[in-house]
């Protein structure tokens, strides 16, 4: 969900107040019973490869309120890249009222039980986005006592009347369409690395790095979970990062965990479009004590040796090593210098 940035406690309060009359839910802030409603959108993601000028191919969006709006409109929304956020249109049922610019030979509404549906037709490059479903909610006065510390802050700084009616608008978590003619989906490939033995001994820690490479398009959920246990981890993730060359992304996403559990089973799980099976979740795992790629916490250049591995300690470092080697070419060098005048003698004698 898309909120504005809140630099100080005279945003917090402009943008509450917003939120008060007519803006955006926010999460933090209980709604006399609205508190646990949320609005689920699915798939996350979508892929549609479409030939030059052709109008057949369509894009279906799915969005899922956790209750009955009640009677209230669902709302579509569109947000282009680099653009600000759009009304497609608002519904009841399937009877839709469209925004200026829009029309139902594009966006067809829909609704099945309890889920609602949104297909685009004729598809083109320009319907690329990310699409958001939203529910209007609205409270009477005697409705805001749960909202009574928002709006006494709001009194003492605008003195504005500490109850009025108030709408609250909350956003699905968004679709993104990605309308293409010549990529096409393309599935992740992961792998963990694991810090190395010697430096979990020095910290009494060690990382797995998950890494994502080769998936297409950008849109892509990772959890870390611990076997035994279903929670998600606390994690860490990088920016998802664009290859120019083969235009695929990739990302990193790790977690530290206490020696006590080195050596349990751990997965790097990620949901992407690419993923072929039907929940779109894959994953890859590390335990036992054994990973699959060491890195250095210190040092992760894979173009640079280790200086503390054992070839280095063994080979390079070691000074009788130096010595061999020199007393070796000396005596070489020498060889070559006592064959050379007896050569030479052996020629003018054989002349």
């Amino acid at each position: 969900m898309i909120r504005p940035a809140m630099n100080s406690l005279s945003d917090f309060i402009d943008f509450t107040s917003v939120w008060v009359t007519e803006g955006f839910a926010r999460d933090d802030v209980p709604t006399n019973g609205y508190e646990c409603f949320t609005i689920n959108q699915s798939p996350d993601s979508i892929t549609k490869f479409v030939p030059v000028q052709s109008t057949l191919y369509t894009a279906t969006l799915k969005c899922t309120p956790s209750s009955s709006p009640g009677g209230n409109y669902i709302h579509w929304y569109i947000q282009k890249p680099n653009k600000e956020l759009k009304r497609i249109l608002y519904t009841l049922d399937e009877n839709a009222v469209y925004d200026s610019g829009y029309n139902n030979e594009k966006f067809v509404t829909g609704k099945k039980n309890s889920e609602y549906s949104l297909t685009v037709k004729k598809l083109n490059i320009e319907d690329s986005g990310t699409y958001y479903c939203a529910v209007l909610q609205y409270f009477q006065k005697t409705q805001c006592i749960k909202l009574k510390i928002v709006l006494e802050i709001q009194f003492l700084l605008r003195k504005s009347p500490l109850c009025k009616d108030a709408s609250v608008k909350r956003f699905g978590t968004g679709t993104k369409l990605s309308v293409i003619s010549s990529q096409s989906v393309s599935e992740p490939k992961a792998t963990i690395l694991s810090s190395s033995e010697k430096e979990v001994q020095k910290t009494g820690k060690l990382i797995y790095m998950c890494v994502i490479q080769n998936f297409y398009p950008d849109v892509i959920k990772v959890v870390w979970n611990k076997e035994g246990n279903t929670a998600d981890l606390a994690a860490e993730q990088g920016d998802i990062v664009l290859d120019d060359q083969l235009k695929t992304y990739s990302l990193t996403s790790w977690i530290t965990v206490d020696k006590a559990d080195y050596g349990k089973r751990f997965s790097c799980k990620y949901k992407h479009e690419g993923v072929t099976s039907a929940s779109q979740w894959g994953s890859t795992s590390i335990g036992e004590g054994k990973a699959k790629k060491s890195i250095d916490v210190d040092d992760q250049s894979e173009s640079c040796p280790n200086r503390n591995n054992s070839y280095f300690e063994n080979v390079l470092l070691k000074p009788t090593t130096y010595q061999a080697a020199y007393i070796t070419y000396t005596l070489l060098l020498l060889k070559s210098v006592l064959y050379c005048p007896i050569l030479v003698l052996t020629y003018k004698f054989a002349a």
